[in-house]
């Protein structure tokens, strides 16, 4: 009985042994295949690092080209041929993931150093004309950059990153600025009337007085943005997120922000005639003294109960016209609240 127990104390022991080395080996493995994971990484940063360098030395040097021969430009032109050199450069630097379908990649520092540095050349307007319609600076690394006062019309800018950039008083119409990263930038006056944000980022933005007439704003993030004083007449806001966002003084005549979220917006004093607001969310969102004349409103939903009451203490331009034609009824879903339907539907 005594060697049995003997025997099986060794079998345990020699399982215990056997699962620690397992679990050491296991565990080497794992560490092993952390370190070769940062190994690699690194590996890739310095890769990164070094086309970085390598891709700005070309903008550098062609910029120096462009600058001698402007120099001996009374009219400061390029010619064809240095088009054609500074096109096909930027076009070197293209990333794969410069498609406002897919989540932004890594920006392309050369694109945003080769876009400021021409724009500190004073290029002649026919010229620099040229460039914007031929070079595409899309996934242009931009972070924080003055671009202010700068005419940036026509320019294609897709899914890059101009976080927190200054673009106050620029003229950047028809550009194409879809998925860019656009947070904090401050562009107050600046006209952006017929470009294309869809996907854009545009939160905790300052854009007062600015001009985005007939601008198509599909899907952006607008949280906490500034638009005070904003033309926004025509534009299209389609299932974007428009969450404490100061309208007060703009216009937003003939837009449509249907399927948007406008919780906590503050539309004091705004132009709101026309405006398609259908099927939105406008929880705890300001109106007070707003013209609202022919707005449409069937299916937005609020939590307040008394909501026509509220149009009254706000005075709103138009609550009659609202109260004539829709109806304040429960929401018939999970979600607590209330909505607008038209009257007899």
């Amino acid at each position: 009985m005594q060697q049995s127990r003997l025997f099986l104390v060794l079998i345990l022991i020699v399982i215990f042994l056997l699962g620690l080395n397992i679990y050491n080996s296991s565990s080497s493995n794992h560490e092993l295949k952390e370190l070769q994971q940062v190994q690699l990484q690194n590996q890739e940063r310095k890769e990164k690092s070094d086309l970085d360098n390598q891709q700005l030395q070309l903008v550098y040097q062609l910029i120096d080209k462009i600058e001698q021969e402007m120099a001996q430009s009374n009219e400061r032109k390029l010619s064809g041929r240095s088009i054609q050199q500074l096109v096909l450069l930027n076009e070197t630097f293209s990333e794969k993931s410069i498609s406002y379908l897919e989540k932004p990649g890594s920006y392309s520092k050369a694109r945003g150093q080769l876009l400021q540095q021409l724009l500190q050349l004073d290029i002649a307007p026919t010229s620099w004309g040229q460039i914007l319609q031929k070079c595409s600076f899309a996934g242009a690394e931009l972070e924080g950059a003055n671009l202010s006062g700068l005419n940036l019309n026509g320019i294609k800018l897709v899914n890059s990153n101009l976080r927190s950039a200054r673009l106050e008083g620029t003229q950047i119409r028809n550009a194409d600025l879809r998925s860019c990263n656009l947070w904090g930038i401050k562009a107050d006056s600046a006209d952006f009337s017929g470009s294309l944000f869809h996907r854009a980022n545009l939160a905790w933005a300052e854009m007062d007085h600015t001009f985005l007439n007939g601008a198509i704003m599909k899907g952006v993030d607008m949280s906490n943005a500034k638009f005070r004083g904003a033309e926004l007449s025509c534009v299209l806001l389609h299932y974007s997120t428009l969450k404490a966002v100061f309208f007060q003084g703009a216009s937003l005549e003939r837009a449509d922000v249907f399927g948007s979220d406008l919780s906590q917006a503050n539309f004091t004093g705004a132009n709101l005639n026309r405006l398609d607001m259908r099927v939105t969310l406008i929880d705890r969102a300001t109106f007070e003294k707003a013209n609202m004349w022919e707005i449409l409103l069937r299916e937005a939903k609020f939590e307040e109960e008394n909501w026509f009451d509220k149009l009254d203490t706000w005075q709103v331009e138009g609550a009659l016209d609202v109260r004539s034609r829709y109806d304040i009824t429960p929401v018939k879903s999970k979600r607590k609240g209330f909505q607008l339907l038209l009257k007899g539907k």
